[in-house]
C-alpha cells in the first residue's frame, strides 16, 4: 500500500513549508524565506518544487526541513527539544569542509563539548535524505524526518566548524 508523503520545509526564519497535499494556503511573511524562489532539486535529494510556505505545524508522516544561514564558514544546527532546553535534545548539524557538505545527528547530553554525541539522538532521519551545501552565499542543511509530528520546541545554533572526531565547539 502506498502512503502519501507530505513534505514540510523549514528555513532559518522558522517558517514552515508544506506540500499542497496538506494545504493550499500560502503565508508569505518574510522576504528571507517565504518570498524567495526555492529550487534546490539539483542538490537536495527530495522534490522541493511543490512546496509552499506556511507558519504552522500539521501532523503528517514525513517532514522535510531546509535550514539556511549566511555562509560564514561555520556550522549550523537545528535541535528538537522535548522540554525547550538544549540538554537532552537531538539536533541535526551541517557544515562545509574542503568543498564538501557534512551533516550529522547529535544527541545533546550536556552543556560541555564532550556531551554532544555524533551519530546519536532520537530523530528518525529518512535514509539518503540529508545534505549540507552552499549556494548563493548561504549554507543550507536539508533532511527529512519520519514522525507524526516533530517537537515544536526548536533550537537553532551557529558555531565554529566541527572539529576532530566530529566534536562540536562552543556556539551561539
Amino acid at each position: 500500500m502506498k502512503k502519501k508523503k507530505a513534505a514540510a520545509l523549514i528555513l532559518i526564519t522558522i517558517f514552515f513549508i508544506f506540500s499542497p497535499y496538506c494545504s493550499t494556503n500560502v503565508n508569505s511573511q518574510s522576504t528571507d524565506s517565504c518570498n524567495i524562489n526555492i529550487n534546490f532539486n539539483d542538490v537536495v535529494p527530495f522534490d522541493t518544487t511543490t512546496l509552499n510556505c506556511k507558519s504552522v505545524w500539521q501532523p503528517q508522516g514525513v517532514w522535510s526541513f531546509l535550514l539556511s544561514d549566511p555562509d560564514s564558514n561555520s556550522c549550523i544546527a537545528i535541535g528538537f527539544s522535548k522540554n525547550g532546553l538544549m540538554v537532552g535534545s537531538s539536533a541535526m548539524v551541517g557544515w562545509m569542509q574542503d568543498g564538501s557538505g557534512n551533516i550529522k545527528q547529535y544527541y545533546l547530553g550536556g552543556e560541555n563539548v564532550n556531551a554532544a554525541k555524533p551519530d546519536q539522538g532520537d530523530l528518525m532521519v529518512v535514509s539518503n535524505s540529508s545534505v549540507a551545501f552552499r549556494q548563493s552565499g548561504r549554507i543550507y542543511l536539508a533532511f527529512q524526518l519520519s514522525t507524526y509530528q516533530p517537537s515544536t520546541n526548536l533550537i537553532y545554533a551557529v558555531g565554529p566548524m566541527v572539529s576532530y572526531k566530529y566534536t562540536l565547539k562552543v556556539h551561539h
